[in-house]
């Protein structure tokens, strides 16, 4: 049976497993972004310690039978003051173990961060997800989400 709760110090093993595995998977797509620092497991664990300690984020873990599978980082993010709707909510990260993908899990956490989210009025939610990901892009298209924006980059 799968269930969603917000993640405890005690997942951060956990946690900057899964971070890493969703690095691996991101590196295919973009190895100048993706390419880990030497101290990437300390950084990683900063992260999640940082985002679990603000009232503005959240980290969310799936476990499927008390076993997690997966987890989702959001957080309130600031827009400029000069427009209407300057708080937004953005999801970080979602990840869920390949074998647990299309299960519905991934949709179960975000309804339950967008649920979390709305009751403190907030009504636009935000991703940034990387255009060669396919799957992903279909994942969120099937959920609402809308593409808006482009964002290039190149070496400098």
């Amino acid at each position: 049976m799968y269930k969603i709760r917000k993640a405890g110090y005690k997942d951060i093993g956990t946690l900057v497993k899964f971070g890493k595995q969703l690095n691996s998977f991101e590196y295919i797509f973009a190895q100048d972004f993706h390419k880990l620092d030497t101290n990437s497991n300390k950084k990683f664990v900063e992260y999640f310690r940082r985002h679990m300690r603000k009232r503005s984020s959240m980290i969310l873990v799936a476990e499927y039978n008390g076993k997690p599978i997966g987890y989702l980082a959001a957080k309130i993010q600031k827009r400029s003051s000069i427009y209407k709707l300057n708080r937004v909510v953005e999801l970080l990260d979602i990840f869920v173990c390949t074998e647990h993908r299309k299960s519905g899990v991934g949709t179960r956490m975000i309804n339950f961060a967008i649920r979390q989210y709305s009751r403190r009025g907030f009504s636009h939610v935000v991703l940034f997800v990387l255009s060669k990901n396919k799957n992903a892009l279909r994942f969120y298209r099937s959920l609402g989400f809308r593409e808006f924006v482009k964002e290039m980059y190149r070496k400098a």
